[in-house]
């Protein structure tokens, strides 16, 4: 039984449009098949050359020994570097990654893991057959994959990855052009083209406090141990930590000149901070401006003809706490279009309170949505699988064929009986369930079936549910079960 958790936190600064096309400025590491340390001249594409240096060449060191890039010149728009840089473990912060996209005019961070576990990708190889009409992608199973996670340690995306390349067809981490694309390793060094571009990475809020009293008194604490503090005037460092007596962290500010300015004391949860300057000329009570970060519990997404002549993509989020948002984009460029808030009725109908287009309701796995600008029918994708139960189902009409069935429950208290015919996947019943003191599910209430059980057999850890007969569709009694053990 499996949880997958998609949310995501990035910081964005506002960067022009692009459209072109170029060369990649791909660079790669040799490597020996020994999987020990190698040492000597190691050169890439680029020219960049890493002279006397011992590198590892287990995918699971090489992870963290230089970066993972791609670039390409785009005529009249200059040379654009995307790198990937995964820190080695902060006894603090954990494993952090810094994605630095557009020549860090997009930046993502947050924390990574890798794990010897085969993943699928689909890439292009460089820049040329990404922009080719019809060009080809590489497809294949890499032996690792790498897990981007939040600072709260949500999913947020996954790659798959071997060592010497990494497979970016992220998603929820990507930028304009960004991929998908193979990213090479870089080890070059001050060698490497890309050098310039790596030297700039930004950083990323991980924590930021705002005064109590003062909204204008900020401080933010980065990723890659920098910090920006404007309580009083505009000061940037470094900072260093240490435990504090309250089970929290104490992070002392070293400015660029070497001095110590200030301390600030976090509490253990993170929501509150005093800050003190080091000649005790001011103490400031703070808190977390970094809003928490919500599960998300669903996704919709569709599309609405606009008068810009081009159709828009709309995407409806929920969330854990009955709050919705929606989205639209247009030529790349995202806003909010709507936001509200939403309940699930015992029959599985979500009923949506927008604040622009009131009152809407589901209908099966879809969702309505129209304003005076827009009119988009919303598909359910996104939606977050809790668990899935499989079966085989007979229909009446059509002796001696069987299609799959499976009662799939979504992480919203939201369920759906579907059945695949012929490579098309249709929605039989949709309803909620309930789970038991074990977090399991114990029962379903379809719309159209009613309150169905769902049997544990704890011996055997089976879990299975008798769906019966759905004569208007021709479709028997199906059993569908799924092992708990794997």
């Amino acid at each position: 039984m499996k949880k997958i958790l998609a949310i995501f936190l990035a910081i964005v600064m506002p960067l022009a449009m692009l459209t072109a096309c170029g060369d990649p400025g791909d660079s790669e590491e040799s490597k020996n098949s020994s999987g020990t340390e190698q040492s000597g001249d190691t050169a890439n594409e680029d020219g960049g050359i890493s002279s006397e240096v011992n590198h590892p060449t287990d995918p699971l060191e090489m992870i963290t020994d230089g970066f993972y890039s791609y670039g390409y010149s785009a005529e009249g728009y200059g040379d654009f570097t995307y790198f990937f840089h995964f820190y080695e473990e902060d006894p603090v912060l954990g494993s952090v990654y810094y994605a630095g996209l557009l020549n860090n005019g997009v930046q993502f961070a947050g924390l990574y893991s890798v794990e010897e576990k085969e993943c699928a990708y689909e890439c292009y190889p460089d820049r040329d057959e990404a922009v080719k009409d019809g060009g080809t992608m590489q497809t294949g199973t890499a032996p690792y994959t790498v897990y981007f996670y939040d600072w709260q340690g949500n999913l947020v995306d996954q790659c798959a990855y071997d060592g010497e390349i990494l497979y970016n067809d992220l998603e929820a981490i990507s930028a304009m052009a960004s991929g998908p694309v193979l990213y090479h390793h870089d080890i070059a060094g001050e060698a490497s083209s890309f050098a310039g571009t790596y030297e700039g990475e930004i950083g990323v809020p991980y924590l930021a406090f705002v005064g109590v009293e003062d909204e204008l008194a900020t401080l933010s604490l980065s990723h890659n141990r920098t910090y920006v503090d404007l309580v009083d005037t505009i000061i940037e460092g470094t900072w260093e930590i240490s435990d504090n007596a309250d089970g929290g962290y104490d992070y002392t500010l070293v400015t660029n000149a070497g001095v110590e300015d200030a301390v600030i004391s976090v509490s253990a949860d993170t929501k509150t901070a005093v800050y003190t300057k080091a000649d005790g000329s001011l103490t400031l009570n703070m808190v977390n401006s970094i809003p928490d970060v919500v599960e998300e519990a669903g996704r919709y997404t569709g599309t609405s003809a606009t008068s810009y002549g081009v159709d828009a993509v709309i995407t409806l989020i929920t969330y854990v706490d009955n709050t919705a948002r929606m989205t639209i984009e247009i030529y790349g460029n995202e806003g909010e279009l709507d936001s509200g808030t939403y309940t699930v009725g015992e029959d599985g109908t979500i009923t949506f309170q927008f604040d622009n287009a009131g009152e809407v309701q589901s209908e099966g796995g879809t969702v309505h949505y129209v304003t005076a600008d827009y009119d988009s029918v919303l598909t359910r994708e996104g939606a977050e699988v809790f668990l899935v139960l499989a079966g085989e189902g007979g229909m009446a009409a059509y002796e001696g064929f069987t299609f799959p069935e499976n009662l799939t429950f979504y992480s919203d208290g939201t369920c759906e009986l579907t059945a695949e015919i012929q490579g098309e996947v249709s929605v039989l019943a949709t309803g909620t369930y309930t789970l038991n003191e074990f977090g399991i599910p114990e029962s379903a209430t379809l719309d159209t079936l009613g309150e169905i059980a769902i049997n544990i057999d704890y011996t055997t850890m089976l879990l299975s549910a008798e769906i019966p007969a759905i004569e208007e569709a021709g479709f028997s009694a199906v059993t569908v079960s799924i092992s708990l053990q794997t």
